[in-house]
Formats: C-alpha cells, structure tokens, sequence
C-alpha cells in the first residue's frame, strides 16, 4: 500500500521504509513504525505523521510538507570566537570573567533552537591571522559544504570573526553567512579606517547582516601593557554593561539586545 511518501506492508504491520523525518517520543526512534506503533489512535495520510481519525487530512498533509520543508533546509552552525587568552576552543574563563565561560549564553541559545556550536579562542601567542584562518578552515571543510553559519565574536575574536566573513566573502561564500554579531570590536591589528572600510563592504556590498556592540568602556592594551583607547566600527551600539568582560558572560546581552538578531538571521528575516 502506497502512502505518498512510504509504502506500508500490511502483512508487517510496519512501513517498509525509514520515515525520512523522526517523529517524537521514544516510539518514533523506530522509523519503519506506523503512526508511532498506536494504529488504533492514529492514521497516516501522507507517510510522514500520525493524525487523529477527526483531524481533516488537508490540514495533516500541510503540517507534514512543512517538516518535510523543514527537513531540507541546511543546518545552521554557530561559529563563538572568543577574545585573548581564552584557550583554542574558548574553555578559559580567566580573571576577568570571574570562571565564566565567555559567550556560553550563546550555546545555551543555539541548544534550544536546535543549532550546532563551535567554539574558537585563542591560543597561547595566536593572533587574529591565526584564529581567523582556524574559522575558515572550519567553514571550509567537506562536512559543511551545504551549512549556513552565524559568526558572533568578543574582543579579538570579533575582529577574528569579521576577518573571516569578509575573506568567505570574497571566496564567494556570501550566501552562506546569515549574520556576523560583533561584540567590542577592537581593530587591534588593522587601522579604524581599514576596519570600517571593509565592515562597509561587508554589509553594502555583500550584502551581509554585521551588527556591532559595545559595553562603552572598551580598552585595549599597547606593547607596555598600558590602557590605550579603541576605535569600533562606526554602526556600534552602546550596551550599559558593567565592563569589557561582561560584554561576554552578562546574559542581559543576549536576553535583551542580541537574541531578537540572531532569531531574525536563523529565520531567514
């Protein structure tokens, strides 16, 4: 018996092939099962999703083409760069952020809606060039050819981050980049003109969604060790955030400015 998407054998009671989508509950990781093994509750229209014998079967086989739409659509990766000092894979949370993992409210955001993380920070004597180029290689590999990826970045990593967009970019990768999220954007190892230049080219000529924030008291540090002002890019937004640091552990961030961009970029608006 064909049902639209599966044949179902009814000497087996089962269909006989995989449900293309996996249904929920404990009951549909066995994919060759008929509305879940509950053939008494539930029919099955279209071969994708169980209904109940009132629900109209039009309304049924919509919600089973939007999964299946669902389905097809490329994976989003998060790619978090952390700033300086952070470790390769952003696992220190030293001194200034008080043993908190920098950006991982940003985890627990892509965790819900169902989004592949992958951190990068910096290694012992890495520069920006050096993080820039591990982003890339990732954004590169074969395993995720067909991905989308949303780059959000803290201190250096910011500037590793846009580094990065801008290089995909020019490689021809821009429909690739849903969003690039810059959170006190130093332009430590490139003058502000450069910077807002190519952040200018990343959004008006590639068409590339960059938002940037700042926590207001951005300091870098020069080759003594001592304060020294930075300059941001030009469309930067004051967050009121105790420091630096807290740019990146404070969830005030994501809960009220971030979040609503980065449900926008995963929603295709």
């Amino acid at each position: 018996m064909f049902y639209n998407a599966r044949w179902y054998d009814p000497s087996l009671g089962r269909m006989a092939q995989a449900d293309t989508i996996v249904p929920g509950g404990v009951q549909g990781l066995d994919r060759n099962a008929y509305v879940n093994n509950s053939p008494l509750n539930y029919v099955d229209p279209t071969g994708h999703r169980g209904c109940t014998p009132g629900e109209k079967s039009y309304a049924c086989l919509i919600r089973a083409r939007l999964l299946k739409e669902k389905e097809k659509k490329p994976p989003t990766i998060l790619i978090l760069v952390c700033g300086d000092k952070t470790g390769e894979n952003c696992e220190t949370g030293y001194g200034p952020y008080d043993g908190d993992q920098p950006l991982s409210d940003y985890e627990e955001w892509a965790d819900a809606n169902g989004i592949q993380v992958e951190y990068f920070g910096f290694g012992e004597g890495e520069t920006i060039g050096d993080v820039q180029a591990r982003i890339e290689e990732f954004m590169e590999k074969t395993e995720n050819a067909g991905a989308n990826f949303i780059l959000v970045g803290h201190s250096a990593g910011a500037d590793a981050a846009w580094n990065a967009a801008y290089s995909q970019a020019e490689k021809g990768n821009t429909s690739r980049i849903r969003g690039v999220l810059l959170l006190d954007a130093g332009a430590m190892e490139i003058e502000r003109d450069d910077m807002n230049f190519l952040i200018g080219e990343l959004i008006n000529r590639y068409g590339i969604d960059v938002k940037s924030f700042s926590s207001g008291d951005y300091r870098g540090w020069d080759d003594d060790g001592k304060g020294t002002s930075i300059t941001l890019p030009s469309n930067t937004i004051s967050i009121p955030v105790q420091s630096h640091y807290a740019l990146a552990v404070d969830n005030i961030v994501l809960d009220q400015y971030t979040s609503p961009i980065l449900n926008g970029w995963i929603s295709g608006h």
